[in-house]
């Protein structure tokens, strides 16, 4: 999928810009989580453990085809406190890539992902109950983490023309500081969220600036169409760029950003899949550790704990299916495996609440 959009955009773009063949020498992926996160231990050590998260499991094959470079945040996981040694990790990883984690401070760290990404830019995109905070500060923190991985992945480029692969609502300022740090570079972000309307996106002080950084991008990719289609008639109406809608072209200050939707999957068949034992092996074992009956129907659900997976909605929705079908109680189990994330932000402690009240109060009835 993306080296047919990169071939596409190399045949359709070679005017705006020399751009190099589609066979890079170079690639290195930007995001804000990696494959390690660094844990600490109950005796205050440091370790190294496999990061969850569909973005990494659908990142890490490309990354190892291309014997690639992965930039990422080397901030511990779950304390923001202390970080570890700024630099290169190679616990737990492959040698098929290289790994440079970028660490930012306890208050850089919480201004730039905390505050502004997902105090702001999260619920600002996903359009819900939540109400997004901008605040100055929290801006400040975020540009300033931004030209800090930038500098970073243009410390790590070997050659003056890599493909560089920027992920997500964490880094919409760096496309612009990589084109004028490697202007020859190629440049594509995927944007792994929905894309709000204008009259949403419009509540953020600085769209415009996150408008201008992401047109700074070869390719800027989106989920759905309809994502594109909103990012579009930002540019356009914001922005003032010169839009081609029914190609997705968008030409401003000089630069060509064609947009698209390239819905990421992640690699069937891998080393993960091939170690898992069968579906009824893993069912059974299941089973046995919850002392189910072997008639019972199993259900299970698998998400971040975060208010924007449903999952409460999820469990209202099985409740009516036992309301509607008394005959299916005791004959159904549904497992809900919620990783924590975000605690420190008082809409997740919320959802985590919310969701912990509900599971009580209907557990008898299940």
């Amino acid at each position: 999928m993306l080296g047919h959009a990169l071939q596409t955009h190399s045949l359709q773009e070679s005017q705006s810009r020399p751009i190099p063949s589609p066979a890079w020498d170079q690639t290195i992926v930007l995001s804000n989580r990696g494959p390690v996160s660094q844990v600490r231990g109950g005796d205050g050590s440091i370790r190294s453990r496999r990061s969850s998260g569909g973005l990494v499991t659908a990142l890490e094959p490309l990354v190892q085809a291309c014997s690639g470079t992965w930039v990422a945040c080397g901030t511990l996981a779950g304390d923001t406190r202390e970080t570890i040694v700024d630099g290169l990790d190679v616990g737990c990883v492959t040698p098929r890539y290289r790994l440079r984690h970028v660490c930012l401070s306890e208050s850089e760290y919480r201004g730039y992902y905390y505050g502004f990404a997902n105090e702001g830019l999260w619920p600002l995109c996903h359009a819900l109950r939540v109400q997004p905070v901008f605040r100055p500060k929290d801006f400040l923190a975020y540009r300033a983490a931004n030209m800090r991985f930038a500098a970073a992945v243009a410390d790590e480029a070997t050659s003056a023309a890599p493909l560089l692969l920027v992920q997500d609502y964490h880094f919409a300022l760096t496309p612009r500081e990589l084109r004028h740090r490697l202007p020859l570079s190629t440049i594509v972000t995927f944007w792994h969220i929905p894309w709000p309307p204008l009259h949403v996106l419009r509540i953020c002080p600085w769209a415009a600036e996150l408008l201008e950084g992401l047109l700074a991008s070869d390719i800027a990719g989106f989920q759905t169409p309809a994502d594109c289609a909103n990012f579009l008639k930002s540019v356009e109406l914001i922005l003032g760029a010169d839009v081609d809608h029914e190609s997705g072209m968008v030409r401003h200050r000089g630069q060509q950003t064609r947009v698209r939707a390239y819905p990421v999957g992640v690699e069937w068949n891998s080393d993960v899949v091939r170690e898992t034992p069968p579906a009824q092996a893993c069912r059974e074992q299941v089973r046995r550790e919850l002392a189910l009956p072997a008639d019972v129907k199993l259900g299970v659900g698998i998400d971040r704990l975060d208010y924007t997976k449903g999952i409460n909605e999820k469990f209202l929705a099985i409740e009516r299916v036992l309301e509607q079908h008394p005959e299916r109680r005791g004959h159904f189990a549904f497992v809900q495996v919620a990783e924590p994330s975000r605690d420190c932000l008082p809409e997740y402690r919320s959802a985590r609440d919310q969701l912990t009240a509900c599971t009580l109060a209907r557990l008898p009835g299940t």
